[in-house]
Order: C-alpha cells, then sequence, then structure tokens
C-alpha cells in the first residue's frame, strides 16, 4: 500500500484464488473510493478506514527514576527494545536490556540481559509524555516514573 496525500494504491498479490489486483483510490475523511484492475475482472470498490485510538509514542529516549536510581533507556531505531543504564550515588551502573509491550496507553516492560543479575517486570501507564508504575525484580522493587523524550 501506498499513500501520497489523499490517493492511494494497493497492489495485491498472491492471493489465494490467483486473481491479482491493482487498487487505486481517494481518501476522503475516514471512505476510500476508486477502481481496480485484476488478472480476471475489475471495477469499483470502497472502504471505511477503522481508527482506534492511537497508542501514545514511545519515544527515543526515556529518563527513568527508581527509587534513589535514575536511568536512561535508549531505544534500538524504531524497535520496541531499548538498552537501559542505571546509575546511582556509589555504585556501580547495572546495564539492562528492555522489551516495551503496549496495549493503548498501558505499558508493560521486561528487563532482562541485567548485568547484576537482577532480572524485573514493570508495568504502568502512559500519559502524554510521562510513564509511571510499578516494578518487581529477582531482588526488590518498588515504584517508577519516567520522562519520554524524542
Amino acid at each position: 500500500m501506498t499513500v501520497q496525500d489523499n490517493f492511494v494504491c494497493i497492489s495485491r498479490r498472491n492471493s489465494s484464488d490467483g486473481n491479482n489486483c491493482q487498487y487505486v483510490g481517494r481518501v476522503v475523511g475516514n471512505r476510500v473510493t476508486g477502481t481496480n484492475v485484476c488478472d480476471r475482472g475489475g471495477g469499483s470498490w470502497s472502504a471505511t478506514i477503522q481508527r482506534g485510538p492511537q497508542a501514545p509514542d514511545l519515544g527515543r529516549r526515556w529518563e527513568v527514576q527508581e527509587g534513589a536510581w535514575r536511568a536512561v533507556w535508549t531505544r534500538r531505531g524504531n524497535s520496541n527494545n531499548f538498552d537501559g543504564r542505571w546509575t546511582r550515588q556509589g555504585a556501580t551502573p547495572i546495564t539492562a536490556v528492555l522489551t516495551m509491550e503496549q496495549d493503548g496507553n498501558n505499558v508493560r516492560i521486561r528487563r532482562r540481559n541485567s548485568s547484576d543479575g537482577n532480572n524485573c517486570q514493570y508495568t504502568g501507564r502512559i500519559q502524554g509524555r510521562n510513564a509511571s508504575g510499578s516494578f518487581t525484580c529477582d531482588q526488590g522493587g518498588g515504584q517508577w516514573t519516567a520522562n519520554i523524550r524524542g
């Protein structure tokens, strides 16, 4: 599918009926109307675009506070994986890999491969450019807050 301004072009390939098609149309509001040409036939078509609530953007960098620990979680490209680094006065920094799963504004985060061997599970809610919630670890747990940047 290619969309440019309010025009759309859709290629249907490897169809179970063997009938490949090319659709072109124009988007007006939440409706698309146009024509299609297929290996066997063609004609006019229309569709309604269903838009659900948009999940918040995960951003590029999370600045996190967990009690006395501060962390920076940096996103890997456009994936749901982040590299985390925790620091606290007088303590050895900790690194881990985080994987985020979203359901609307709710977020679940798995912390794995932690350099201190303490893997965690975070749950929370994103509100605008902030997030907060609780976490449990192999050793301990608590509350967390984050500012989402970029």
